[in-house]
């Protein structure tokens, strides 16, 4: 991975609160809301469960950056995220 990614990622714990809404995880990956929803429900992001039907997910910013950087190299990760994705767009088995 490139500096400039790594050093991309690493800059969110600038920008975003400490902790991040499933929402506002969507909105920071750039991703669509059940992808995000598929990574922390898949423990690829880290999360911890409020107890509450709103803002269920508390995400820590570092773990959002730490994920993004690992699932890019963790090839099994990415495997699976790709089979869901294929999946949910028709494209899968």
């Amino acid at each position: 991975m490139s500096h400039e990614k790594q050093g991309k990622y690493e800059s969110l714990r600038e920008l975003y609160p400490e902790f991040v809404s499933l929402d506002q995880l969507h909105k920071v990956c750039g991703i669509a809301k059940r992808s995000a929803k598929y990574l922390v429900d898949n423990g690829i992001i880290p999360y911890h469960d409020t107890g509450r039907k709103t803002w269920k997910y508390k995400i820590y910013i570092g773990d959002v950056s730490r994920s993004i950087l690992d699932y890019s190299v963790d090839s099994k990760a990415a495997l699976a995220y790709k089979d869901f994705a294929s999946e949910v767009v028709g494209h899968g088995k």
